[in-house]
């Protein structure tokens, strides 16, 4: 028998939620697993990715030695979450995942296609079930190497990741709006500030929705605190607005909405 011994690797922990509501719901799981299917991750040859039932996992196949290449690992995972958040908005789909570095092993058996095991799969599991929100999180022991993605304290053992960068542009720092729409026009953030406006009006729904459980509506509450920290001037007009896109900027927004969850659109 071959001895297998863990390695350090960087792991992406991907849940997908209400996955059982999903299930009951004709063609929805085959309609995420098609989104899944034709993520950028799969297109990567540093990494590799493992997907069973509700679960994604993506690490680095060979170890990051240079601090080039840990930070080159963080940035990559952190845009893999971000290409499957935006393909899910026009599902209204959502996740909770967790990157973390630590001890992972991956192999296959004779009769046994995936083995998978290592302190990384287990604080990512055990953190990921313990956050009360969704979208992307990080290890503490991981954050310092995010100089793409921005973070915030989430809780003492780990942040929460900004991953809408066009949102981030447009919001982070002060802003007079209602923006010039020939600059969102020119420069194509009109196709991507819907889908971010389409999630936030999501988000917000959901968090005021009195039909569903309090645990659920308190995770979007969490989410839309998380956010409201880095994006509260633009976030504050749309919903005093009524979500309505032209209190943001007064382009003809129509095609940009009409096009989120097709093929046609930015993100498919």
């Amino acid at each position: 028998m071959v001895e297998r011994r863990t390695e350090e690797r960087f792991l992406l922990y991907i849940d997908i939620l209400n996955f059982s509501n999903l299930v009951a719901r004709e063609g929805k799981v085959e309609e995420v697993y098609e989104i899944i299917n034709r993520l950028n991750v799969h297109r990567h040859d540093v990494f590799t990715t493992i997907i069973f039932s509700d679960t994604i996992l993506v690490y680095n196949k060979s170890n990051a030695r240079a601090l080039e290449d840990v930070r080159y690992m963080v940035m990559f995972l952190c845009e893999f979450a971000q290409d499957l958040f935006y393909r899910l908005i026009g599902k209204d789909v959502h996740f909770r995942a967790y990157i973390t570095c630590a001890d992972f092993a991956h192999y296959p058996m004779e009769n046994i296609k995936d083995v998978f095991y290592g302190e990384a799969l287990i604080e990512a599991y055990r953190a990921e079930k313990s956050i009360q929100a969704m979208g992307l999180f990080m290890s503490n022991l991981v954050a310092p190497y995010s100089d793409i993605f921005k973070t915030a304290r989430f809780n003492r053992n780990c942040r929460f990741v900004y991953i809408m960068r066009t949102l981030e542009r447009h919001s982070a720092r002060k802003q007079d709006y209602p923006l010039d729409p020939h600059n969102l026009m020119e420069t194509d953030a009109i196709w991507l500030l819907a889908y971010d406006i389409r999630y936030l009006e999501a988000i917000h729904r959901h968090k005021n929705d009195a039909a569903l459980p309090a645990r659920v509506r308190k995770k979007y509450e969490s989410t839309w605190r998380l956010l409201m920290r880095r994006h509260r001037g633009f976030m504050t007009i749309l919903e005093e607005s009524g979500f309505d896109p032209r209190a943001i900027s007064a382009c003809d927004w129509t095609e940009p909405f009409a096009r989120i969850g097709t093929r046609r659109g930015f993100f498919g």
